[in-house]
């Protein structure tokens, strides 16, 4: 089920339903915070261009550097592109207050 949110972040941000189904049935999965976020990186995609026709994927191209949030009862959250790598492994706010060996906190690069 595609929440409302979903439907209108979907509509806002030109995501058709297809890219959606695209990144759900060929899209790679990482758990964060609750809930599973897919999107598609180099070997899905070409995956998906083996499995759907020239034409089906031409007009799918433009929209697969979006990522779906899905909850944990299968409910499509939100919808929206990557304006950027999706940084998975942890927050930085996290990883700020994780102390290192001399007890002062871990500062990162960047």
């Amino acid at each position: 089920m595609i929440t409302h949110h979903a439907q209108t972040r979907m509509r806002s941000r030109s995501i058709p339903i297809e890219a959606v189904d695209a990144l759900l049935a060929f899209g790679e999965t990482r758990r964060h915070r609750g809930a599973d976020v897919y999107y598609l990186d180099r070997r899905a995609r070409s995956r998906m261009q083996r499995s759907l026709e020239r034409n089906t994927f031409k007009r799918l191209e433009k929209c697969l550097d979006a990522y779906v949030v899905v909850g944990d009862g299968g409910d499509i959250i939100t919808a929206a592109h990557r304006q950027q790598r999706l940084s998975l492994s942890y927050s930085r706010r996290r990883a700020f207050r994780r102390p290192c060996a001399f007890g002062l906190p871990l500062r990162l690069s960047g």
